[in-house]
């Protein structure tokens, strides 16, 4: 994240990514607690779209797709935070001042569903990269175990 991206994140988000390849700064942090305080007041996601976060089992694949192709990374962890809990955005989440040495997803939802009581987070690690032209990663046709 570049301090410029903190101005322009999209108050109508139902999802936001936060890419960290630094520590953010009081003033990039201050402005993300911001947008997500005013966020959880104004919008509630009604249980949806990360309602079965907590569904999620260590190894599981998540996939983000972008124009140019799909990052998997895989689950490893959850955990509940207030809604102030800002920590879970620093590049190595609640180690403020920890230089990254893998590159972590932060997925963040409503905890209980329907609430803005807590948060529930899901962090998993990154995996892989697939460009557009090799066709979807094996990860999203992957069967999934019981």
């Amino acid at each position: 994240m570049i301090a410029s991206d903190a101005e322009i994140l999209n108050d109508n988000a139902r999802i936001w990514i936060y890419q960290a390849d630094r520590v953010l700064n009081d003033q990039e942090i201050d402005c993300i607690s911001k947008k997500l305080e005013k966020w959880q007041q104004e919008w509630n996601t009604h249980g949806k779209p990360l309602n079965l976060i907590a569904e999620l089992r260590v190894g599981d694949a998540i996939v983000v797709e972008v124009p140019e192709g799909w990052y998997t990374y895989r689950f490893r962890t959850l955990e509940y935070v207030e809604p102030s809990g800002v920590g879970v955005l620093e590049p190595v989440p609640q180690a403020d001042g920890v230089a990254a040495s893998d590159s972590i997803i932060t997925l963040t939802s409503c905890n209980p569903a329907f609430s803005t009581a807590e948060r529930i987070i899901a962090y998993g690690a990154f995996e892989s990269w697939t460009p557009r032209a090799s066709g979807p990663p094996t990860s999203i046709t992957e069967p999934l175990e019981d």
